[in-house]
């Protein structure tokens, strides 16, 4: 989240369309924050994105980002350009990163060496600053050992803010173990696949 606030937080992250009564319904509930997806993971803007920032927005969320899946087969500052250029004028924070296993054809982390990963992530980060945008890191120890090919591979991003995934339900930061770099984490997102007013979330906490 780009703003620093006195109390703890909770909010959603989703990737499809919602209403503004869905997310009226979901800030109804206590949730402080909403995290559409923007990228698809095979390589394509989700033009849902910039609807549900309009959304959420006009639901009355402060705090409106937005995560982008990056297809490790296509160029890295291309996708970016396309996700920033689509998404236009919308009001949103900051871009994440949605570093994890992906099963689209042609864009698997797998098949390249962890260095090169390392590099590909470091070049998506490089080209969301270039348009003037905050990034951010999406991932977990395991997604980050599996795909760097080991946790505390591809260091040096502790300037970028981490959200991590760890689903134990707990909104708390006592389960973090470092990786990439990272010695604290923003954000954690401690519950997946969950159905809130109709629309399907994850939940996250920011303290």
């Amino acid at each position: 989240m780009c703003a620093t606030v006195a109390l703890a937080m909770r909010g959603v992250d989703y990737s499809t369309l919602q209403s503004v009564e869905t997310h009226q319904c979901w800030k109804n509930t206590g949730l402080h924050f909403a995290i559409p997806r923007a990228y698809k993971s095979f390589g394509a803007f989700d033009t849902n994105g910039p609807r549900n920032v309009a959304n959420a927005r006009a639901a009355g969320f402060e705090y409106v980002d937005i995560y982008m899946f990056p297809c490790r087969g296509k160029d890295a500052a291309s996708q970016v350009a396309d996700l920033v250029n689509q998404m236009g004028n919308s009001n949103y924070g900051q871009i994440w990163l949605d570093i994890e296993t992906n099963e689209s054809t042609g864009c698997s982390w797998a098949g390249h060496s962890g260095d090169s990963n390392c590099a590909y992530v470091n070049e998506l980060i490089s080209a969301i600053k270039s348009h003037g945008k905050v990034p951010g890191v999406y991932s977990s120890y395991y997604m980050w050992e599996s795909i760097m090919g080991h946790p505390l591979n591809c260091g040096g991003h502790n300037g970028i803010p981490l959200w991590y995934a760890h689903y134990d339900n707990s909104q708390s930061f006592s389960d973090f173990h470092s990786f990439g770099g990272w010695s604290k984490p923003n954000i954690k997102q401690y519950a997946g696949t969950t159905t809130l007013c109709g629309g399907g979330v994850d939940f996250s906490w920011y303290p």
